[in-house]
């Protein structure tokens, strides 16, 4: 080949190593443990890790929110930040006004109040909100009662309840979507004790992976 047509070739190819040639961008953090941790069910004691997202035909999800304190405003923005973790449209949130049709379901209530029916609680608790998702396993701990509930509370001590309430409403919106564990990491939204006020790397790359995972958990109504 003659240096004339050689020189062109190199140059595209430089061109293409500097713009184009790493377009997958850094590594994805280490994804954290996100199965649901059961222990207990009508066969008795037996400990179970259980993966579970939502089907790809339920999505996207229908979230209906009680209109307090700006929640749907605070459920919207949370969607919109879990969203950006799926590159391939995976999971996806829309609000809704009929509760009767609705996933998930999310009210403005203290966690500690009743429940009604025996449930798994993944709760977080910061300085000033509260937050609370519940999950019911229907006693057979391969289904999932539908819709989800979640609870947000903002103390009455709450300097700015709106920002606190946003971040727990993220948090437990992680929760409804399928991260069914706390992270071991301080600096994670999903931390048990949240003090990040949007997910970090590492907790969508946790969902994203929840989301190649077979679940073990299929989302049935009464």
């Amino acid at each position: 080949m003659s240096r004339r047509r050689l020189l062109p070739i190199l140059a595209a190819v430089a061109v293409t190593a500097a713009c184009g040639g790493d377009s997958s961008g850094p590594p994805s953090p280490e994804p954290y443990d996100f199965e649901l941790i059961q222990a207990y069910d009508s066969a008795g004691f037996r400990v179970d890790t259980l993966p579970f997202h939502w089907p790809q035909g339920m999505v996207p999800l229908k979230i209906w929110v009680e209109n307090s304190a700006g929640l749907p405003g605070h459920v919207s923005a949370a969607i919109a930040l879990w969203r950006d973790a799926f590159r391939q449209g995976e999971w996806n949130a829309v609000l809704t006004t009929d509760s009767t049709v609705a996933d998930i379901i999310v009210r403005r209530l203290p966690i500690a109040a009743p429940m009604g029916r025996p449930a798994i609680r993944l709760a977080a608790q910061g300085l000033f909100c509260e937050g609370v998702t519940l999950i019911d396993t229907v006693g057979t701990r391969f289904e999932l009662r539908v819709p989800v509930q979640v609870r947000v509370y903002d103390l009455p001590a709450a300097p700015d309840p709106a920002a606190c309430l946003a971040q727990v409403t993220a948090h437990e919106l992680g929760h409804a979507l399928g991260i069914l564990q706390h992270s071991p990491f301080d600096e994670d939204l999903m931390y048990a004790v949240p003090t990040a006020t949007a997910p970090s790397d590492r907790d969508l790359a946790t969902a994203r992976h929840a989301y190649h995972v077979p679940p073990a958990l299929v989302p049935v109504r009464p």
